[in-house]
């Protein structure tokens, strides 16, 4: 089933009919049938539906927060959110005074050049505890992290398979990051949960965290190459491939066995 929600009116002039064609023969090519294309103005209990191919087909949407879409992400400790402006607003600083006065602590930690060796143990000691438990990110380990994320090789260890495993706690953490680092160093918390969002099917939380990255480094080539990666189709297990065989526009783009 393919849903367009979008403004429009209907039964007799549904919009974006090209769309749908589009999606069905990309679809068809791949033995991929569309048994039903609907649409609707908006999600929201009670609004009108109806079906491209059959006019006469249509109703009204149930209530999507008692639905069993709704039941199950409850459960699974997921929280759902009205608007992508009201997710995008999850991850901005609680306190952007106190986010702002870590940018001279972090940048003076940077002035002192802390090797490699210093990044590992410091995302190793992150994750030890995360496995645990939910890593409590206070000001020190949110300054220390920030400086160890500089670091290829700890971003590299942060993008492993079996790290990426860990699943909720692991988003929750980078949110977390996200939210508590200064620009320009939050362009990589964000770039770990655009990777770990995308490899767990949530396309709008990786998209929302690419945009961050990019917001906060124009320039940061990560984050372009994710971009490339979610404009182009690609599949989380060719991602996966691509950060394990170092990650690059090649890499990105070469067809999956």
């Amino acid at each position: 089933m393919v849903v367009v929600a979008a403004e429009g009116e209907g039964p007799d002039q549904l919009p974006h009919a090209g769309l749908i064609n589009a999606i069905t023969t990309v679809f068809s090519s791949i033995d991929v049938r569309v048994d039903h294309a609907l649409w609707t103005s908006q999600i929201a209990k009670g609004t009108a539906w109806w079906c491209y191919d059959r006019p006469q087909c249509g109703g009204r949407l149930p209530d999507p927060t008692i639905s069993e879409l709704a039941a199950y992400n409850a459960a699974e400790g997921a929280i759902t959110h009205t608007s992508r402006a009201e997710l995008r607003a999850c991850f901005e600083p609680a306190d952007p005074g106190a986010v702002a006065r870590r940018t001279d602590r972090i940048a003076e930690a940077l002035h002192h050049q802390p090797g490699e060796a210093y990044a590992m143990r410091i995302v190793d000691d992150v994750f030890a505890d995360l496995e645990e438990s939910v890593v409590v990110l206070d000001e020190d380990r949110v300054v220390d992290l920030a400086v160890a994320l500089t670091h290829t090789r700890a971003r590299d260890f942060c993008l492993a398979s079996e790290r990426l495993a860990i699943g909720p706690k692991l988003e929750e953490m980078w949110t977390t990051m996200i939210r508590e680092t200064p620009t320009p160093y939050r362009a990589e918390p964000a770039c770990m949960l655009a990777v770990t969002s995308f490899v767990h099917g949530n396309g709008v939380v990786a998209g929302i965290a690419l945009e961050i990255a990019k917001e906060s480094n124009p320039h940061h080539a990560i984050a372009d190459m994710l971009r490339l990666a979610m404009d182009s189709g690609l599949a989380p297990k060719d991602l996966m491939k691509a950060i394990k065989n170092g990650l690059n526009a090649h890499t990105l783009l070469e067809p999956s066995d």
